[in-house]
């Protein structure tokens, strides 16, 4: 009880700017961490320690780096493993995830830990959840962005990413981050890209344009991911399927103010007019 109502009142604390630097002052940080070390089979202080935890990061790049050192990643990590199962416990762990990738060492000691397949399995348990994709997304987009190939290859990320897009169609924010990681996969090597092909991403892509039409960050990463894919078999057939360039036109049409959906989409017809 002591630990449940400690952690509500600093919760409280964290709506108030200048609360911060008291919180700090006086090791909230730490005295968080401990609590939720201590707690680990409590779902509601866990939950309420990474909320804590996610929105003291998001104040300054230091507290971030503070609550790494004082294994604040370990914590949420194992929090993750404990109560899986937990909605509200795993919707802030993912959230606290993509505050706390700070740096390459941090992601790369998260990535070293299991936090891929930990986020993969969020994804999977709470597949519902528009919002444990959405946080999970962006900690897996963090996370990705320099990994290692062979990591990314390994894992199940681009069946998890696929899962999310298929189950939140209609969801603009899922499909943005879903397609952004998708994106920047599609510009690393042949391997990768295959796995993309292989994955039916691209039928994802084709879903966004007709699902998110007035998206201009959804339609940018859908014909980003065609054009870095445009040289291989798969991508070719589905962008000369029946509709596709109306599609794309479409899309352009209900995006004019935006110069880089005309730069793309440009870009995208004109590679489709060389084709044989």
């Amino acid at each position: 009880f002591i630990f449940s109502f400690g952690f509500y009142v600093l919760q409280r604390l964290c709506n108030v700017n200048d609360c911060h630097n008291l919180i700090l002052r006086f090791g909230g940080i730490v005295a968080v961490i401990d609590g939720m070390t201590a707690n680990g089979g409590n779902a509601n202080i866990q939950e309420k320690g990474c909320n804590i935890l996610r929105r003291l990061a998001a104040y300054h790049l230091e507290i971030k780096l503070t609550i790494v050192e004082s294994d604040g990643v370990d914590a949420v990590l194992n929090n993750m493993m404990t109560h899986s199962a937990n909605e509200a416990v795993i919707r802030e762990a993912c959230s606290a995830l993509s505050v706390l990738c700070v740096d390459k060492q941090t992601r790369t000691f998260i990535i070293q830990q299991g936090g891929v397949l930990l986020l993969e399995n969020a994804m999977e348990i709470h597949i519902g959840s528009s919002l444990i994709q959405e946080n999970a997304l962006d900690a897996l987009c963090l996370l990705s962005s320099d990994a290692d190939s062979e990591i990314l290859l390994t894992s199940n990320i681009i069946t998890s990413i696929k899962d999310s897009l298929d189950n939140h169609i209609e969801e603009s924010n899922v499909q943005r981050r879903g397609l952004s990681i998708l994106r920047n996969f599609s510009l690393r090597d042949e391997k990768i890209k295959s796995s993309i092909e292989s994955s039916g991403c691209l039928d994802n892509c084709t879903k966004a344009l007709e699902m998110h039409t007035s998206t201009p960050n959804v339609i940018d990463s859908a014909f980003s991911i065609f054009l870095h894919l445009f040289n291989r078999s798969e991508c070719q057939k589905v962008l000369l399927r029946r509709g596709m360039i109306e599609l794309i036109v479409h899309a352009m049409m209900a995006n004019v103010q935006s110069q880089r959906t005309q730069m793309l989409g440009c870009s995208l017809l004109c590679a489709l007019c060389e084709t044989p």
